[in-house]
């Protein structure tokens, strides 16, 4: 538990001494609905399951949605970015599964 106390921590600091809570709080925001827009082709994932189709699957979607999270990902490893790297990580392993 006390592995994970930085999450309870960290609505109450902002990430960066340049930060503001506000500033913070539209990182949240942004960073909830880019792992939505990420998650969106798996919606198609529970059509696929029940016709055993992939025909319903925009495959040339999810691969370059795969591969534009990758390429942010590792740009926000270089930068240090959290704001970048948690929703493109997500990108990326929702890419490959």
């Amino acid at each position: 538990v006390s592995d994970l106390s930085w999450i309870a921590r960290l609505h109450l600091q902002p990430l960066e001494t340049s930060e503001t809570l506000k500033t913070e709080a539209l990182g949240m925001v942004s960073v909830f609905f880019n792992i939505l827009m990420y998650v969106s082709p798996l919606a198609a994932a529970r059509r696929v399951i029940q016709t055993r189709s992939v025909e319903s699957m925009p495959l040339a979607l999810s691969v370059m949605q795969c591969v534009n999270s990758m390429i942010w990902a590792i740009y926000s490893s270089l930068v240090h970015d959290p704001w970048i790297m948690i929703p493109n990580v997500c990108g990326v392993v929702l890419g490959v599964a």
